[in-house]
């Protein structure tokens, strides 16, 4: 008897790395970056990370990347922008966002090199 294998057209594993910005520091004002969270790869479903951005466990959302695992091989795409519009209508569905996260972040970097030339 022989058992052939079809690759599967339906994704095997789907994670979601979550980059944010972890702002600035209290006491002497210096900005401490950004840094893709680190979870548990079991906890890494589109899900699981909604209810952490909801949640404020992952603060200051600026990418969020979905990565594919399939038989064919692995695929990324960004998915910042839907994810977060869906956690935003679900927390304060009257509110428009003009900027989006990341945006708002090379904002920020640029504000940081003004100052940082002007002194």
């Amino acid at each position: 008897m022989t058992v052939h294998c079809m690759p599967s057209t339906t994704p095997t594993n789907v994670l979601y790395f979550v980059l944010c910005d972890l702002g600035y520091c209290r006491s002497t004002g210096r900005k401490y970056g950004l840094t893709w969270a680190e979870r548990d790869p079991g906890n890494m479903s589109r899900r699981e990370t909604l209810i952490d951005i909801r949640s404020g466990e992952l603060p200051n959302v600026i990418q969020i990347i979905e990565v594919e695992f399939t038989a064919s091989g692995i695929s990324s795409r960004d998915v910042t922008e839907d994810m977060l519009a869906e956690v935003e209508t679900v927390s304060n569905p009257k509110v428009k966002r003009v900027m989006s996260h990341f945006d708002r972040v090379l904002a920020l970097i640029d504000h940081d090199r003004k100052l940082q030339q002007e002194a």
